[in-house]
C-alpha cells in the first residue's frame, strides 16, 4: 500500500510538471506569434512609407509648369474677391503655399482688382428680366462719400432658397463725392439708371437725402411706374423707436446697462456683457438687447436670496434692482423677438401674398395700441400693394437692403487695413465683389480695361487724394529747405 501511494504521488507530480511546462510553452508560442505579426505589420508600414517617399521624390524631380502672368493675376484677384484676404497678404499667401510663378507686389494686386471692378461698371449690361435697384451711401471715409447702386433681379428668390448673396447682384454704378445733396442723388440716378425699361422699383433705407433724391429723379425722368421700397430693417427699428424712445423706464434701463457695462468688461463675467449700445442706430440691433435681457433675467432668478459668491449673486450685484423695469424689459424682449421673426421670414422668402399672411399673423401678437404694430401693419399693406401693382404674380418681392450693407462691410475691411484710410480708387473693389466671379470672366475683364484706362478713371473721378496732397506739401517743404541750405553755403 505505501508503494502504491508513493507511485501515485510520483505520477501526480510528474503530471503537474508536464502541465506547467505545456502551459509555459503555449504562452511562449503565443508571444512569438504576436511579435511576428507586429514585425510583419511594421515591415509593411515601413515599405509603404518608403514607396510614398520615393514617389514624392520622383514627383518633385518632375518639371512643374510655371503659371503664366495672366494666371498669376487671376489667382491673386480670386484671393481677394473669394477668400477676402487683405491686399498685403496676397504675396505672403502665395509664397507660403509654394506658388511656382512670380510673386506680385500687393500694389499690383490692387490695380488688378480695380481694373476688374472698372470693367464690371463699364461693360456689365442690365438684366433682360425685371429687376430692382438697391441704392445706399457708404459712411464718410476721410472727407469723401460714395453712392452705390446694385441691380437685383426679381426672380432671385425663385432661383435659390434663402437670403440674397453677392453673387445674385451686379453693380450698376459708383459715384464718389465730397458731399451729397438730394439734387446730386437725382443727377446720379439719371446718369446711371437712365431709361431702363425693366427697372421696376428702387429699394433704399430711411435716409432723407436718398428719399428726396429718388422723388426728384422720378419727377424729372417721368418714371411714375418705378415704385419705391423701404428697407424692412429700418422700418422695424423706427417702429420700436416710436414706442420706446421717450419711455422713461427704457431710458433708465439703457442708462443702467451702459453704466454697468464698463464694470463687467473688467471682471471675470465679461462673457456675459450686454451688447454695445450705440448713440446712433441704437434700435437697429435692439433685438440682440432683447434676447440678452431675456437670458440674463433667467440667470438672475426670481424673488428670494441666492448663495453668496454664486453667478446669480454676482449678476444681481451688477444688474440687480431692475424690479420696476421688468415690464419694459419684458415688452422689449417680446416685441423685438416678434419683429426678428418677421424680418427673418421676409428676408429669406421675400414678400408675396403667402408671406404677407404669415407676417400679419405674427404682427397680430403685438399689443393693438402700440406704434410698433400700427407701423408694421401699414408697411406690410403698402408693400403688398406695390407687389400687386408690379404684376409679377407670386414672384416674391425683395424688401431688405442687407446685401448692400454686407457689401459695405466687406469693403470696409479692405479700406481700414490701410494706414490713413480714405476713400480712393479702392472703391472699385465694390463692383469687383459683386456677381459670380470665375477665371474666365476675370480674364475677359482684364482684357477689356487696361492700366491706362484705370489711371484715366482715377484722375477723372477720384482726383487728388489726401495722401497725394500730403506728399506734395512735404516734398515742397523739403525742396525749400534744400534751396535755403544751398544759398547759405554759397553766401558763406
Amino acid at each position: 500500500m505505501p508503494s502504491i501511494e508513493a507511485s501515485r504521488d510520483n505520477w501526480k507530480r510528474k503530471a503537474m510538471e508536464r502541465g506547467r511546462l505545456n502551459r509555459n510553452l503555449a504562452r511562449q508560442n503565443a508571444r512569438m506569434r504576436l511579435n511576428e505579426a507586429a514585425s510583419i505589420a511594421r515591415e509593411k508600414l515601413w515599405r509603404e512609407e518608403r514607396d510614398s517617399a520615393l514617389e514624392a521624390l520622383r514627383c518633385e524631380r518632375l518639371i512643374k509648369p510655371i503659371p503664366s502672368d495672366t494666371e498669376t493675376m487671376i489667382i491673386s484677384i480670386l484671393l481677394i474677391v473669394k477668400a477676402r484676404i487683405s491686399f498685403r497678404a496676397v504675396p505672403r499667401v502665395l509664397s507660403c503655399t509654394g506658388f511656382q510663378g512670380w510673386i506680385p507686389h500687393f500694389s499690383s494686386t490692387i490695380n488688378w482688382v480695380c481694373r476688374v471692378g472698372l470693367a464690371s461698371l463699364r461693360h456689365m449690361k442690365a438684366p433682360k428680366e425685371d429687376w430692382i435697384a438697391i441704392i445706399d451711401m457708404t459712411l464718410d471715409i476721410a472727407y469723401k462719400k460714395a453712392l452705390v447702386i446694385l441691380r437685383l433681379p426679381l426672380s432671385v428668390y425663385l432661383k435659390r432658397e434663402g437670403a440674397i448673396t453677392l453673387e445674385d447682384v451686379t453693380c450698376a454704378g459708383v459715384v464718389v463725392r465730397e458731399s451729397w445733396k438730394s439734387e446730386d442723388v437725382a443727377k446720379s440716378l439719371h446718369d446711371l439708371l437712365g431709361d431702363e425699361p425693366h427697372l421696376k422699383a428702387i429699394m433704399k433705407d430711411g435716409g432723407y437725402d436718398l428719399a428726396k433724391g429718388v422723388r426728384l429723379w422720378k419727377a424729372e425722368a417721368k418714371r411714375k411706374d418705378v415704385s419705391v421700397i423701404s428697407d424692412i430693417s429700418h422700418e422695424a427699428s423706427n417702429a420700436l423707436k416710436a414706442d420706446f424712445k421717450d419711455n422713461k423706464s427704457f431710458q433708465q434701463l439703457t442708462r443702467k446697462l451702459k453704466n454697468n457695462a464698463t464694470k463687467i468688461y473688467q471682471s471675470h463675467l465679461a462673457y456675459l456683457a450686454p451688447p454695445k449700445l450705440r448713440a446712433k442706430g441704437r434700435f437697429m440691433g435692439i433685438s440682440r438687447l432683447g434676447r440678452w435681457l431675456e437670458k440674463i433675467q433667467g440667470l438672475i432668478g426670481g424673488a428670494g436670496r441666492v448663495k453668496k459668491g454664486s453667478l446669480a449673486f454676482e449678476l444681481r450685484r451688477l444688474f440687480g434692482g431692475m424690479g420696476n423695469l421688468t415690464y419694459v424689459a419684458g415688452e422689449l424682449c417680446k416685441r423685438s423677438a416678434l419683429l426678428a421673426e418677421v424680418m427673418d421670414l421676409l428676408k429669406t422668402k421675400g414678400l408675396n401674398r403667402l408671406t404677407f399672411q404669415e407676417a400679419m399673423k405674427k404682427i397680430e401678437n403685438l399689443p393693438k395700441r402700440t406704434a410698433t404694430r400700427r407701423r408694421m401693419e401699414k408697411w406690410l399693406r403698402r408693400h403688398i400693394q406695390i407687389h400687386c401693382r408690379l404684376g409679377i404674380g407670386q414672384t416674391p418681392l425683395p424688401v431688405s437692403t442687407d446685401i448692400i450693407e454686407s457689401l459695405f462691410g466687406t469693403f470696409k475691411t479692405f479700406i481700414t487695413r490701410n494706414p490713413k484710410s480714405e476713400l480712393n480708387h479702392l472703391i472699385l473693389a465694390v463692383p469687383a465683389l459683386c456677381g459670380p466671379q470665375s477665371k474666365t470672366r476675370i480674364r475677359q475683364q482684364l482684357g477689356l480695361v487696361s492700366q491706362t484706362d484705370f489711371e484715366k478713371w482715377k484722375k477723372d473721378e477720384i482726383g487728388k487724394t489726401g495722401r497725394m496732397k500730403r506728399r506734395e506739401i512735404l516734398a515742397g517743404i523739403e525742396s525749400q529747405r534744400s534751396e535755403q541750405k544751398w544759398d547759405h553755403l554759397k553766401s558763406g
